[in-house]
C-alpha cells in the first residue's frame, strides 16, 4: 500500500505541480540498532503538504562476510528508534543476510514492503521464514536461493494474493531450497 501511495504521489507531482520537490536526507548511513544495521532516511514534500516519512532499510554487516552477522532466530521489527525519531522498517536491502550461515529462522513484521536480491542467499541453516506484512514485493533474484535447510515460508497477513508482487527480474527466488515443504 505504501509503495502504491508513493508511486501515485510521484505521478501527481509530475502532472499537477512541476515545481514541488522531494526533499530526502540521510539521517544515518549505516547504524547498528539492536543487532542489525540500518540506513535511515527522512523524506518530505513540503510544497505538497504531504507528511514526512522516516524509513529504515536493513543492511548487510559487510558485503564480503556476513557469516557471523546474526545467528539463531531473529525478528526484523516494524520500526526502530534513533535520535528520538521512529523509523519504519520498509526494506531488506540486497545481500542483507547473504550467507548468514548461523541464521535458523526469521520473522518479518508488518511494515516491510520489499526484499532485495540475494537477501537471504546461502543461509544454509535457515529453516523457517514468517512474513507478517500484507504488502510485499520480492524485488530481486535469488532471494532465498541456496537455503538448503529451508522448510517453511509463511505469509500471515494474506487473504488473497493481490498485494504480493514478484518483480520481473526476481528469478530463482527459491533455487536450491530442496527441503522446502510449504509456502
Amino acid at each position: 500500500m505504501k509503495q502504491i501511495w508513493i508511486t501515485l504521489t510521484a505521478c501527481l507531482l509530475m502532472v499537477g505541480n512541476a515545481s514541488a520537490a522531494l526533499i530526502q536526507e540521510t539521517i544515518a548511513e549505516k547504524t547498528l540498532i539492536n543487532g542489525l544495521y540500518y540506513h535511515l532516511t527522512h523524506s518530505a514534500w513540503p510544497e505538497m503538504g504531504i507528511a514526512d516519512t522516516y524509513d529504515a532499510v536493513v543492511l548487510p554487516k559487510e558485503q564480503s562476510n556476513n557469516s557471523d552477522y546474526v545467528s539463531g532466530s531473529i525478528t526484523i521489527p516494524g520500526q526502530v528508534s534513533y535520535g528520538g525519531q521512529s523509523f519504519v522498517v520498509s526494506t531488506i536491502a540486497d545481500n542483507a543476510f547473504y550467507q548468514c550461515t548461523n541464521l535458523t529462522s526469521i520473522t518479518v513484521n508488518t511494515s516491510l514492503i520489499g526484499i532485495g536480491k540475494y537477501a537471504f542467499y546461502g543461509c544454509s541453516h535457515l529453516q523457517d521464514v514468517t512474513i507478517n506484512s500484507s504488502d510485499i514485493s520480492f524485488n530481486g533474484e535469488y532471494i532465498f536461493s541456496a537455503c538448503g535447510a529451508l522448510k517453511n515460508v509463511t505469509f500471515t497477513q494474506y487473504n488473497s494474493v493481490s498485494n504480493f508482487y514478484v518483480a520481473d527480474d526476481a528469478i530463482a527466488i527459491f533455487y536450491g531450497c530442496s527441503n522446502l515443504k510449504s509456502i
